[in-house]
Parts: structure tokens; C-alpha cells; sequence
């Protein structure tokens, strides 16, 4: 990601003060590493039911989820330094934009305590974090009116913050 933003910048198409990340997932983790790797070089961030502490998540996990983090890292006792250093909530002092998160209460994958957790250590980091919940949603949003709420929210985040008064969002 941060490779893609250098290389956007050298492009000179793209203004390297507006450069935003959105992940969903573990495309979420990832928004949430490459911020906090490098937080001079987001204008904002949009992380979408993405996990943020490993040693948590392998915890809430359940059956082949489990399995599956144990057969990509081990489990937290094989690999205590791992599941720290690779944790976005380990390094969440150092983002500096703004972040959004929004996150489905129902969510069996990434349960909503994954963000709750990062919007309290931001908030108490002094950083600017805001967190949606949609309360009949599961891990990937579903409903029509959820999916025209997310895109909205969004929209309107990153106008505010990276677009700055460039996108024109309209009922149509």
C-alpha cells in the first residue's frame, strides 16, 4: 500500500496529500498496518469490519477460523511476538488520520469488539476515530439500505477529509 501511494505520487497525477486507504477484512487489517507504518502519508482511512488485534481475534475465534489463523501464524503461544508486532492496535499511537470504521454488530467473522477496542485506544491516543455499527448486519453488508448508508458514509468521510469539497454526493 505504501508502494502504491509512492508510486502514485511519482505519477504527479494524484495529490499526495489526499492519498486515502479503504479496506474491508483483512484488506482492513492491512489499511490499518500501512497506516500506522507510515502516518505521514494518509489524508484518512476507512477500515470496514477489519480485525485489529490478533491475540483477540484468535481468541473470539471459532472452528475453521481458528484453524486457519493457527495454520497461517500458530496460535499466541507458539508466536507471542508475532500476534504483537503484527497487530494494528500495537501501533495505533501512530496514526495520525482520521479513521472511520464500520462494522456489522452480527459480524461472527470480526466480531465488533475488534473495533470497539481500536476506537477506544485511538480516542484515548487523542486521535480522531469514528465507528458506525449497523445492528442487523454480519460481516459483509447485506441489506440494501446498509450497503446506500456505507457507500454515503464513506462518500461523505472521505470529502471531508482527503476529497476535500471535490465530490458532489446527491440523492439521485
Amino acid at each position: 500500500m505504501i508502494a502504491a501511494a509512492d508510486y502514485l505520487e511519482s505519477t504527479g497525477q494524484v495529490d499526495p496529500d489526499r492519498i486515502a486507504l479503504l479496506g474491508g477484512s483483512y484488506g482492513g487489517y492491512l489499511m490499518l498496518m500501512a497506516m500506522a507504518r507510515a502516518p505521514e502519508r494518509w489524508a484518512a482511512g476507512v477500515n470496514l469490519f477489519g480485525f485489529v488485534d490478533l491475540e483477540t481475534f484468535y481468541s473470539s475465534a471459532k472452528g475453521w477460523m481458528q484453524k486457519w489463523i493457527e495454520d497461517q501464524i500458530g496460535s499466541p503461544e507458539e508466536n507471542p511476538e508475532f500476534y504483537h508486532c503484527r497487530s494494528p492496535i500495537t501501533h495505533c499511537a501512530e496514526i495520525k488520520a482520521p479513521l472511520l470504521m464500520l462494522q456489522g454488530a452480527k459480524d461472527e467473522c470480526v466480531p465488533l469488539s475488534q473495533a470497539e477496542q481500536l476506537k477506544d485506544r485511538m480516542k484515548s491516543n487523542g486521535r480522531e476515530c469514528r465507528l458506525k455499527v449497523y445492528k442487523d448486519e454480519d460481516h459483509f453488508f447485506q441489506k440494501e439500505a446498509t450497503q446506500i448508508d456505507v457507500m454515503r458514509t464513506v462518500l461523505e468521510f472521505l470529502d471531508r477529509y482527503a476529497a476535500k469539497g471535490w465530490l458532489e454526493i446527491t440523492d439521485k
